[in-house]
């Protein structure tokens, strides 16, 4: 990935699959969790990521500082009953017909239907700054 951010990195892959080390798996309810030295993940089943090493004062600093956000809800297509809300930049939900970029970044989301459990995994989601959302997994996004 080099010096790029994870979002800039998703959009403009070319891969179907990205290799990750030292991954953990979640099943969606809690129920199960695996620990992988290595694996694969198809690009498009990826919901929504966030990187975990530190992007900096400078990175959350540009985030917040963002004035044309709205605020959004978006419902994930499938059969998981998962809701995500937050802050997203309004040209980035505009932006199918200026370029082709599968993942946004939504500020102070809010993620429900996931089964935070105990896990120590999902702490993390509750807090998060902002995910990186793959647009090609919502069902419906609205105001």
């Amino acid at each position: 990935m080099g010096g790029q951010r994870l979002s800039t990195f998703l959009n403009s892959t070319r891969k179907r699959f990205l290799e990750m080390e030292e991954a953990t798996i979640l099943k969606h309810d809690g129920s199960s969790r695996i620990a992988a030295e290595w694996l694969q993940v198809r690009v498009n089943d990826i919901l929504f990521a966030h990187e975990l090493e530190d992007s900096g004062d400078e990175g959350l600093r540009h985030l917040s500082k963002r004035n044309d956000d709205i605020e959004v809800t978006a419902h994930f297509s499938g059969s998981l009953p998962v809701q995500l809300s937050g802050k997203v930049r309004k040209r980035a939900l505009d932006s199918d017909t200026l370029r082709n970029n599968d993942f946004i970044v939504v500020v102070e989301p809010r993620i429900e239907g996931l089964a935070i459990s105990a896990l120590p995994e999902y702490a993390f989601i509750e807090n998060l700054p902002y995910a990186i959302v793959n647009k090609n997994r919502l069902e419906l996004i609205f105001r």
